[in-house]
């Protein structure tokens, strides 16, 4: 891949996307959320918007006759939960978000926190912060400091595999291999299991 556009690019996710990406790409285009700008181009999504999400995955039959690649969930919840969740094969888990005071966070992410506040359920041992997924007494977590870098880690990490992925809109955990999770956990983020008790 030669160029990637990076829409919201001057955001507090879309900065750290643009860092993931220096020296992996030779152009990175710094934008901001034109979609008009973004016709027929690979599309990483790293937005929560159920709203949204569901309008790019009805693009599916558009992107695979252009050959173009759409990745949706692309960011902490969702995106590493699902790749956590993946790993449970099925089983019925709890998903938990633990997102840390002290970072500034755009609208959409307030948004989506506040949203998503809604209908929580009972609480169980979490190391902070993290996602984490649990089944059968056992956590799987994804932790580290800075949630707004984690997002551009994964939202980097996918762009720069958009070249080997087929044509057509699906989630991170249809578009990414098992290894994807242990790639991220080296630059300041952890891979950990443990004992929910």
């Amino acid at each position: 891949m030669r160029r990637v556009v990076v829409l919201g690019g001057y955001g507090a996710v879309g900065r750290e996307v643009v860092a993931g990406l220096r020296g992996h790409v030779p152009e990175v285009v710094v934008a901001g959320r034109d979609l008009a700008k973004a016709r027929g181009v690979h599309y990483v999504d790293v937005s929560a918007s159920r709203e949204v999400l569901a309008g790019i995955a009805k693009l599916d039959r558009l992107a695979t006759e252009r050959s173009a690649t759409a990745v949706l969930s692309v960011g902490l919840a969702p995106g590493i939960t699902n790749l956590l969740a993946r790993e449970f094969g099925g089983a019925d888990l709890d998903i938990g978000v633990l997102l840390g005071s002290g970072e500034r966070h755009g609208p959409s992410a307030v948004e989506w926190t506040l949203d998503s506040l809604a209908g929580l359920g009972e609480s169980w041992r979490m190391r902070f912060p993290a996602v984490a997924v649990a089944a059968g007494g056992t956590v799987r977590a994804f932790t580290g400091r800075r949630q707004s870098r984690a997002t551009g880690l994964v939202a980097a990490t996918v762009v720069r595999r958009l070249a080997g992925m087929p044509p057509g809109v699906r989630h991170i955990e249809d578009a990414v291999g098992p290894g994807f999770l242990p790639d991220l956990a080296g630059p300041g983020f952890a891979l950990t299991q443990y004992d929910a008790g």
